[in-house]
């Protein structure tokens, strides 16, 4: 049985799918594939070696989550709630965090799908938290002087999804990144005389805002968040020194979630190599 899971797992069946608005399989696409048959202790055998492979990627996938936890809740711990506010911070809106907010160009970009230095980043790449460009598109340089003519995406900003499925994502732009705002995203720059990234960005992604944000979109079918209603958003000010604190705990959590992300990769990377290898009959 876990042989027959990884034999269609190797399939990638998804990339056959042909419908643009609903996806779907066609049965007759996925008859049509073919695959090696081993005798029964090679299936075994090579079930066993990709167990242990998927099973290192999955504890490092847990460790990063654990570790992104770790920084939910000293956030929650240091601020408390902010309904509550039991710690007495000043109260003031998002926009008091901020040097700038700005939405994205309303134009679709010319993607390319090939990675270059300039990831078009969509809602799609704000995964929990954080960018992931594993199925990113790109700009060209000349594309990508287009998008950033109100302003050039730095590392510490904010970039938030305000509108479709996936309204309400955030992430932040790491060092070394050099990105534009793709569809349905705007972006937050702290201001850092008032806040530090760190703390921009954990207000943006907490339940609180996320609350906010749902009941301004209230029932609609295709959700939509007015810029102007986000930069009204309550949320509590506490003092820098207080935000500074919370950064210097942040950061190193981050750099340690950087190697596991790096290590999840690799170990992503070896079992797909495995899996390659094991259906092609060289295991």
């Amino acid at each position: 049985m876990r042989w027959l899971y990884h034999a269609m797992k190797s399939l990638r069946l998804t990339e056959l799918n042909k419908a643009a608005a609903v996806p779907g399989l066609n049965r007759n696409d996925a008859y049509q594939q073919k695959i090696l048959v081993p005798d029964i202790q090679h299936q075994r055998r090579i079930a066993a070696i990709l167990d242990k492979a998927d099973g290192i990627r999955r504890k490092r996938e847990r460790s990063a989550e654990l570790t992104d936890h770790c920084i939910r809740s000293i956030f929650q711990k240091m601020f408390g709630d902010p309904v509550s506010n039991e710690a007495g911070f000043k109260v003031g809106h998002i926009e008091d965090l901020c040097e700038l907010i700005t939405d994205c160009l309303h134009t679709t970009p010319k993607h390319f799908d090939k990675p270059n230095e300039f990831p078009s980043i969509r809602s799609s790449e704000l995964q929990n938290g954080y960018i992931d460009l594993s199925n990113a598109k790109y700009v060209n340089e000349s594309e990508y002087k287009v998008r950033i003519k109100r302003y050039r995406p730095a590392p510490g900003d904010i970039i938030y999804c305000r509108e479709g499925a996936r309204f309400g994502s955030v992430a932040r732009i790491p060092e070394g990144m050099t990105p534009c705002l793709g569809q349905r995203t705007m972006l937050l720059k702290a201001n850092r005389e008032v806040c530090t990234p760190d703390y921009l960005w954990s207000v943006m992604r907490s339940g609180f805002i996320a609350d906010q944000a749902k009941r301004a979109v209230g029932g609609a079918a295709s959700p939509h968040v007015n810029i102007r209603d986000i930069k009204k958003f309550p949320c509590l000010l506490p003092p820098i020194e207080v935000q500074k604190n919370f950064s210097r705990i942040c950061s190193n959590l981050l750099k340690q979630r950087e190697k596991i992300t790096e290590q999840t990769q690799q170990a992503a990377q070896l079992f797909s190599a495995l899996s390659q290898r094991a259906f092609r009959g060289e295991l």
